[in-house]
């Protein structure tokens, strides 16, 4: 789905929920109270994210601009202050480019942050900066975490070359290539 537009993607979850008669489900969000509680704290800086979290590379422009806009600016008046960072959905090289980015510069980004896996070094574009994603449990967490950290730089090659499994990025690439030799969408499939 990771290749889809966003009107395909509720396509397919509207059509799943009528035929399986699956109504709205409890959200985990934080609230606006929460959002400005941690705004002024003054340890925690809060970024916009788009309005719906699709993958901003699958969108028009017209819509691209609309989510990272809208997202920018509800989120500006919500907490009553200019917002300057941002997370691209996914965030990985197949989900924004310059586009995206010149469209976050537009709207008084200064800084977005990627999936992209490397360390932050001076010479960072400021609207594709690298960070670290951990998502291991249990007991071998603290061991895992170490070891990610040792071979950040070469993290993901590393899997890739030990055979451990494919990349994300190798997947979604795949899954692209293979939905440009299907004319008729997911949407029209369900």
């Amino acid at each position: 789905m990771k290749s889809m537009k966003l009107a395909d993607v509720l396509g397919v979850i509207n059509a799943l929920k009528n035929r399986h008669g699956i109504g709205p489900g409890i959200g985990h969000n934080v609230s606006e109270s929460q959002l400005y509680e941690l705004k002024e704290s003054g340890v925690f800086t809060v970024g916009a994210h788009t309005l719906n979290h699709p993958i901003l590379s699958n969108e028009s422009d017209d819509d691209a601009e609309i989510e990272i806009r809208e997202s920018i600016g509800q989120l500006s008046t919500m907490l009553n202050t200019d917002v300057r960072y941002f997370s691209y959905p996914n965030g990985t090289s197949l989900d924004f480019g310059t586009r995206e980015q010149t469209m976050a510069r537009r709207y008084g980004i200064r800084i977005a942050v990627t999936e992209h896996i490397d360390f932050f070094r001076k010479d960072c574009e400021p609207l594709s900066v690298p960070r670290a994603a951990f998502s291991a449990t249990g007991s071998a967490v603290n061991r895992g975490i170490l070891m990610k950290l040792l071979l950040l730089p070469v993290w993901e090659p590393l899997r890739a070359s030990l055979g451990l499994r494919r990349t994300e990025i190798g997947e979604r690439r795949e899954i692209k290539e293979r939905a440009l030799f299907r004319p008729e969408s997911a949407a029209e499939q369900s």
